[in-house]
């Protein structure tokens, strides 16, 4: 869990601010924005998995949103219960706060989760 608690911090730092945050809930911010990238990953993968196999799944679409849902919602208490989210800024403040490398992946990771999904819906709309 250490790599998904980075990712957090990488996320995390860009909103907080170093506690000069304005207009905003940082932990709440970042904690949807992880869970929702993580979740598309979890379904894309199993989507991709479904394609190349070429099986069908029949889950209601509402079950998706409603397993969608939950995982924000766990992610949610394990970013914000206990204020969990100042101990993960504060155990890798000093080590990663100006490590790049670790920075680009976190945001990478983030967006290629977002991105997976429009990338999942061309190749099944191309291969039909």
């Amino acid at each position: 869990m250490k790599w998904y608690n980075l990712v957090f911090f990488h996320i995390f730092k860009r909103y907080y601010k170093n506690g000069n945050y304005k207009n905003d809930i940082p932990w709440l911010t970042v904690s949807v924005i992880i869970s929702l990238s993580t979740y598309f990953y979890i379904t894309n993968i199993l989507r991709l998995f479904l394609l190349i196999t070429q099986h069908t799944l029949h889950i209601d679409k509402l079950l998706f949103i409603l397993f969608g849902f939950i995982f924000c919602i766990l992610n949610y208490i394990w970013f914000v219960g206990n204020k969990r989210y100042l101990q993960i800024y504060a155990d890798f403040k000093i080590k990663y706060a100006n490590d790049r490398l670790t920075d680009i992946l976190s945001w990478v990771y983030i967006i290629i989760g977002f991105l997976s999904s429009g990338a999942i819906a061309l190749l099944k709309l191309k291969l039909g």
